[in-house]
């Protein structure tokens, strides 16, 4: 799976186990993937998808907030508007991904 650099040094840290997508991203529950940069092919370890899940942002809680890297709400979807290059509402669906880091 791609992520931001951001990303790949929580997941590395242990600090981030799910991912959102405002497309449904082609991952399968149980199965491996690398993390990976855009653009790049070198691998900074693996995931394993523990349950993907399609709903809306207004139901994420802060359990969730934790697990995406970040302390509230406002500050995820300011981070996801700039990633995606668009407005997000509450209301919007996203797809939900979590994941358990595995270490090489």
């Amino acid at each position: 799976m791609l992520f931001s650099d951001r990303s790949i040094i929580l997941i590395l840290a242990k600090k981030k186990t799910q991912t959102t997508r405002l497309v449904e991203p082609r991952v399968k529950v149980g199965k491996v993937y690398s993390i990976r940069k855009h653009g790049l092919r070198k691998s900074y370890g693996s995931i394993r998808i523990i349950s993907k899940k399609k709903l809306v942002l207004e139901v994420f809680t802060k359990a969730d907030m934790k697990r995406e890297g970040y302390d509230n709400l406002k500050k995820f979807i300011k981070a996801l508007e700039r990633r995606n290059s668009t407005k997000i509402s509450l209301q919007r669906p996203i797809w939900k991904i979590i994941f358990k880091y595995l270490p090489r």
